[in-house]
């Protein structure tokens, strides 16, 4: 019986790091990924997914490309003002470098053409 019960535990914990981790590499690893903003993105009020009132900001829904070219649609917002204010508008024609996992964005910061690669730079032009 104790073995049994020794088993059982064991397998409990496997199963529940195994989750753990799916979960963990989901939320909070990342890869790279480069968009840039289009014109006509105005200005609107954003809420969380509860309809809670976060403040007057811009939302971001883009196509975005990792080091290989390969697509990913990423959204973020950027609140401008009040107490959950975070960050500036980005200005249409902005590059940004995305780091993003599959359930979110890591982080965002503006960069120059030349940080982002020459291919995706070229897919970000003719698609863009």
């Amino acid at each position: 019986m104790k073995k049994l019960m020794s088993s059982l535990l064991l397998l409990v914990l496997a199963v529940g790091g195994y989750f753990s981790w799916n979960y963990y590499h989901d939320t909070y690893v990342g890869d790279t990924y480069f968009t840039v903003i289009p014109s006509g993105i105005e200005l609107e009020t954003v809420k969380n997914q509860t309809g809670d009132v976060f403040g007057p900001g811009y939302i971001y829904d883009l196509i975005a490309y990792d080091q290989k070219g390969r697509p990913k649609e990423i959204s973020f917002d950027v609140i401008t003002e009040g107490p959950y204010k975070s960050g500036t508008v980005y200005e249409a024609g902005t590059y940004v470098q995305v780091k993003a996992s599959k359930n979110r964005v890591l982080s965002k910061k503006a960069v120059s053409a030349s940080q982002v690669p020459d291919h995706v730079l070229e897919l970000l032009n003719n698609n863009g």
